[in-house]
């Protein structure tokens, strides 16, 4: 009599269905915040310039000082609320004894928390820069465009690394300073990330943001006073705008 082979299947886990999709709707609150707080720095900055109120600001603040005061007030903002949605996802963990989700846990979000935080900083950064090259609120939206593209990439990469988030794909995106604010912090809630990934990742967005918070303040003291025509990049950068 011959043997019948037998292989044994294991069955799916309902649990990483579920981290699966509170890994995605991480990344879509993620890339939503970023967006929307970042372009608020612009809509900020751009207003002032208009309305001629950052000539009286900068009469008696460096404009260094006003460009990090305005960050981290909008900073605060953002983190205020989604610390508010962090604690209403604990509390509906609690209520639904979902507690074995790791994606749904008081570490895991307060280091989404930590991610936003360093994701703001550097698109805050970024489109306080190129907002201060545009005198209209019409303007402020190309102006921030190429700004943008990364944060629709890092969207988009978002679904192609979710499937396979240990691939090379989403391992090397996701130290990438544009896209690690969404990437790693998904990555994460999906998978054991190793600890020098993330180390990396850390490194390379703080080096970031500082190399763009110099180059954000040269530009803002450059091109914040030149009202009219838009400023090219270039002479903010070089001191050498014209209105």
């Amino acid at each position: 009599m011959a043997l019948v082979p037998v292989q044994l299947l294991q069955p799916p886990n309902p649990k990483d269905n579920e981290n699966l999709f509170a890994s995605l709707a991480l990344g879509i609150l993620l890339w939503i915040a970023l967006g929307q707080y970042g372009n608020m720095v612009a809509q900020s900055v751009v207003e002032e310039k208009a309305t001629r109120i950052m000539e009286v600001l900068l009469a008696t603040i460096q404009p260094s000082r006003l460009l990090a005061g305005k960050v981290i007030g909008i900073g605060l903002v953002g983190l205020l609320q989604l610390t508010i949605v962090g604690a209403a996802a604990l509390v509906a963990v609690h209520v639904t004894n979902l507690a074995a989700i790791p994606a749904l846990g008081l570490a895991s979000i307060l280091g989404d928390i930590s991610w936003f935080l360093l994701g703001f900083l550097f698109y805050a950064t970024a489109y306080a820069a190129v907002a201060s090259l545009v005198s209209r609120q019409e303007e402020v939206q190309s102006a921030v465009a190429p700004i943008s593209i990364f944060q629709i990439a890092g969207y988009l990469l978002m679904y192609a690394a979710l499937p396979n988030p240990s691939g090379p794909l989403a391992t090397v995106c996701s130290v990438l300073p544009p896209f690690a604010p969404i990437l790693m912090p998904v990555r994460m809630a999906a998978s054991d990330v190793p600890f020098w990934q993330v180390g990396l990742a850390v490194v390379l967005i703080v080096a970031s943001i500082v190399g763009l918070t110099w180059l954000a303040g040269r530009i803002y003291a450059n091109a914040a006073m030149r009202i009219g025509a838009r400023v090219r990049f270039m002479d903010a950068f070089r001191g050498k705008a014209r209105g």
